[in-house]
């Protein structure tokens, strides 16, 4: 105001307000000198008005807007994709899921559609009692900090395979390998979670076969060397 011109501003205000949906109180003031005869400024007119309220509607509205394009974008590209491919609130739940999705989880489309699971969060329950703490650890930090996360668990889903080659059936839990990283605003907060999530029961399966098949043969080299002593 020193050289007497006319100032509008719009700034925050440094208190909470305990009856908005919003923290800080959004405020755009404007403020006009008047003079003396001699070109002086004699006093301040101006007013003050309140506009939390449609700031916090034109964040939300944005907000809404960003995740209608996350979704579009997410939808085109895993539509097709053969792995299961989700796109989740920060909350857990769910914007997008493709059908590969529900077929590796173990369920369909209307069974997910009836249950109170849709609501938010429904995956945690799908997730092996072993693993879910591990799991829920990694969705915590992707959430909130979004720090990605890489990791092989399993889910409440029986795994069989037919091997051909020997005849026999093979049994055991079903394992998937999860990716999920985290897509921010401008601001820089978490909005949506993206993830992908492939089953790899085959390989743990494999896996754990080899190594019984080690153990046997290595309590086998033990017998011997017991038997020659």
């Amino acid at each position: 105001m020193k050289h007497g011109k006319h100032h509008i501003n719009h700034y925050h205000s440094s208190f909470n307000q305990a009856n908005y949906l919003y923290e800080k109180k959004r405020v755009l003031t404007s403020a006009s000198p008047e003079f003396d005869t001699h070109g002086n400024v004699v006093h301040v007119m101006g007013w003050m008005l309140d506009i939390s309220e449609r700031k916090y509607h034109e964040k939300k509205q944005s907000e809404r807007i960003e995740e209608e394009k996350a979704e579009a974008r997410f939808a085109s590209l895993a539509q097709a994709a053969p792995m299961g491919m989700y796109l989740l609130k920060p909350d857990g739940h769910p914007i997008y899921l493709n059908d590969a999705y529900f077929n590796i989880v173990g369920m369909n489309k209307e069974q997910y559609a009836k249950s109170e699971d849709c609501l938010g969060g429904f995956w945690a329950d799908r997730i092996h009692p072993d693993d879910k703490s591990m799991v829920k650890e990694a969705w915590k930090l992707v959430s909130e900090q979004g720090i990605p996360f890489e990791m092989e668990y399993r889910v409440n889903k029986a795994w069989r395979a037919y091997d051909n080659a020997t005849g026999t059936e093979m049994t055991g839990p079903t394992w998937l390998q999860g990716t999920a990283f985290a897509i921010r605003d401008d601001t820089g907060a978490v909005v949506t979670i993206q993830g992908f999530v492939t089953e790899i029961s085959m390989k743990k399966f494999s896996e754990r076969l080899l190594a019984e098949r080690l153990e046997e043969a290595l309590e086998t080299k033990r017998q011997a060397d017991r038997f020659i002593e």
